[in-house]
């Protein structure tokens, strides 16, 4: 039985990893929403991923050897399925670390124009902090890391917000688009806010394979996403007029200005936390995914438990990210539009199918829900994958609609016959 410091511990990283993926998106992909509207859409998705990740759990208990989803994927389903796992793993943990790796040099570029040097330095200090801990394999000791920052910044964040006093702002046509259009945006995105599954296997040998420990973990953590994202919400809506978001939706760098437009609003110090917790946000899910690569390349590689071999998966699952930065420094809108195709593929479609083919095999006792839920998922996984790939068609109905995401600099872009909102990423 684990203790309750490893369930905090685990379960911090978890939420962090899973609210990298939605926190500066969600205020302006459901600003045409009510705050009701958005709320039940959140709780639908919500709902859905608590159960693949019941399921991603089980087949991690099922299957504990490798502790990454190509080695479950190679026991449940044989080398084939072992091939087109591992491929999918490798691409969308690639272009997502890339991703992430251009997020943060572009904020501390930004940072360093705009002369935030203490906000640098707390953030060198903390990338410094916790690839030490990864390196040595304290993993409760990063657990824990992310929860104060989160703690403190995000509280923070939350009370400069509702001090800001009232602003004007002239009322402005709202983001529009066609019905179609507009849910095939805020779908795969809603989906994508709560994935964090494919960390998973990677806790469950943190808990030391515990079946209680890591059902707790899902149930804990998924309320605390729901209701972070649901104060977060609410919190921007209070902030900032109706009018300002709606433009901002409308805008070729619409999560950067967001962020912006806030900070403008609050003092230099309450700026410099606006701009810390958008570090934390993209960081503290950085680590997560950073350790669920770690067990895929130590278990390719045949390496221990050790400082070196935690040193040399670090150094190779960073080697190509650092290479396509090098090659293009713009990449965060790759590895947002990947994680949206990848979380329907990693998180549900693939753990469903295993789960199905492995309980003809027995060992009920670890079965987390009711097999009509399986079917349900794949089903769900299917229609989910149609939408993301619909979302990514050039025309649709002779009007452009593409989400091409970017937390940091470009959102989203849709033609409609009455507004051209289409942007381009730039410097």
């Amino acid at each position: 039985m684990t203790s309750i410091k490893t369930l905090f511990a685990g379960t911090s990283i978890i939420c962090t990893t899973a609210l990298g993926s939605g926190l500066f998106v969600i205020p302006i992909v459901l600003s045409n929403q009510s705050l009701w509207v958005a709320g039940s859409i959140l709780a639908g998705y919500c709902t859905v991923m608590t159960i693949a990740a019941l399921v991603m759990v089980e087949i991690s208990l099922r299957f504990p050897k490798g502790s990454n989803i190509h080695s479950i994927a190679r026991e449940g389903l044989g080398n084939r399925g072992a091939l087109i796992s591992g491929l999918a793993f490798c691409i969308v943990f690639t272009f997502v670390l890339y991703s992430s790796l251009c997020g943060l040099i572009e904020l501390v570029g930004y940072l360093s124009e705009h002369r935030f040097n203490k906000t640098i330095a707390w953030i060198l200090l903390i990338c410094f902090l916790s690839f030490l801990v990864m390196a040595i394999g304290q993993l409760d000791k990063l657990g824990y890391i992310n929860a104060v920052l989160w703690i403190m910044v995000f509280s923070l964040t939350i009370f400069s917000l509702f001090n800001i006093q009232e602003i004007n702002y002239p009322a402005s046509s709202a983001f529009q688009s066609d019905s179609i259009g507009k849910w095939l945006i805020i779908i795969p995105l809603c989906q994508s806010c709560f994935s964090f599954h494919a960390i998973l296997p990677s806790m469950v040998k943190f808990f030391n394979q515990d079946r209680k420990t890591s059902i707790a973990s899902i149930l804990i953590t998924m309320p605390i996403v729901y209701l972070i994202y649901m104060v977060w919400l609410f919190s921007v809506r209070e902030a900032l007029p109706a009018s300002l978001i709606s433009e901002i939706a409308s805008n070729a760098q619409s999560t950067q200005e967001l962020i912006s437009s806030m900070a403008d609003l609050l003092s230099p110090f309450f700026s410099a936390v606006m701009y810390l917790l958008y570090f934390v946000v993209i960081f503290t899910s950085l680590v997560g995914l950073s350790m669920a690569a770690q067990d895929f390349v130590k278990d390719k590689l045949s390496l221990n438990e050790s400082i070196q071999s935690n040193l040399i998966s670090l150094i190779t699952i960073y080697t190509v990210p650092v290479l396509l930065y090098f090659y293009n420094d713009d990449g965060f809108i790759y590895g947002i539009q990947i994680s949206v195709l990848g979380s329907t593929f990693l998180a549900i479609l693939l753990p469903t199918i295993i789960a199905i083919k492995s309980r003809a095999a027995g060992g009920h006792e670890i079965e987390m829900i009711n097999g009509r839920f399986l079917k349900f998922l794949l089903v769900f996984g299917v229609l989910s994958l149609l939408i993301n790939v619909m979302s990514q068609v050039p025309a649709l109905q002779d009007k452009k609609i593409a989400i091409p995401v970017n937390t940091c600099i470009q959102l989203l872009s849709v033609n409609s016959e009455h507004k051209d909102l289409t942007g381009t990423c730039k410097d």
